[in-house]
């Protein structure tokens, strides 16, 4: 076994540890293999370099933890033993290890180095990996919960507007609701009625009205005399609905005459309903038809 000692001023020593013989060389730097990972040297004396020593670290190509020696030959990376001119294998040693004496550290404390170096750039990676599977988990999270909260949103306004439509079935069915719904049929066929009384060709004529009027009346009366319900204050009710929705709208029918099939048709449902609502409060419904044969 034999130790290389090389002086960055070009000399190296070398001391074979069985023998304890030394031999000192000068040295020069050929380069490194590129690819192949080896650092190539010139070793010789005074007179010439005259050897080739290729020394192979872990990733060398072809000479892993290999020394190899060959005789300098003429033409510099030329390898083929069957040329002369070649450089020429003389002998390969194992490299067992080597020391740092600049920084007077062995073997085992630069592989200690490297190995804790790699372990703390394992675990550099690991905590980052860790750290970003956290952060997606955590965005998965959030994801998770905020299409949660937005499904259960959607879900409890939707049944926000179920329990708001079925009390408005309820009230609409209930006798203050019919009222009210009666009321604002009047309202309406009155306001059609006054937009074109002066008219020959009118919404509402003075008959259909009159009717409207006994309907409306009789209505009333009937659901407050079976009922609670203070007709003043749905009235009034009905009339700010009429204001909101519908005054402004009579107005400008009024002021211009305008006729419009589209309003007949719709002032035709108003007094449909009022006259379906008449016949089902007052009267109990539709009558079978009588036998007149």
């Amino acid at each position: 076994m034999v130790e290389y000692v090389f002086d960055p001023n070009g000399k190296v020593t070398t001391t074979n540890l069985e023998s304890c013989k030394v031999v000192n060389y000068i040295w020069s730097f050929k380069g490194r293999g590129g690819e192949d990972g080896d650092i190539k040297v010139y070793l010789g004396n005074e007179k010439g370099n005259d050897l080739e020593m290729v020394i192979g670290l872990s990733n060398s190509r072809y000479y892993k933890n290999k020394i190899r020696f060959h005789r300098k030959g003429q033409i510099t990376n030329c390898y083929n033993y069957q040329n002369p001119q070649c450089n020429q294998f003389i002998a390969e040693t194992s490299l067992v290890g080597f020391r740092d004496l600049k920084n007077n550290k062995s073997y085992s404390d630069l592989k200690n180095d490297y190995l804790t170096k790699v372990a703390s750039i394992k675990k550099k990676k690991e905590q980052e990996r860790l750290e970003k599977q956290k952060q997606m988990e955590a965005k998965a999270k959030a994801r998770e919960e905020s299409e949660r909260a937005y499904r259960e949103k959607q879900e409890r306004e939707q049944r926000e507007r179920e329990e708001r439509a079925k009390k408005q079935r309820e009230y609409n069915n209930s006798p203050e609701g019919v009222l009210l719904s009666s009321y604002q049929n009047y309202m309406l066929i009155k306001g059609f009625y006054e937009t074109r009384k002066q008219y020959k060709i009118k919404y509402v004529n003075s008959q259909q009205f009159s009717t409207a009027k006994s309907q409306i009346k009789a209505i009333e009366n009937t659901i407050t005399k079976k009922n609670k319900v203070d007709s003043d204050k749905v009235w009034s009710k009905a009339s700010e609905w009429y204001k909101k929705n519908w005054a402004s709208t009579m107005e400008l029918y009024k002021s211009t005459g305008t006729y419009t099939q589209q309003a007949a048709g719709t002032v035709k449902l108003y007094l449909m309903s009022l006259n379906s609502t008449y016949n089902k409060i007052v009267k109990g419904g539709a009558s079978a038809p009588k036998k007149d044969f």
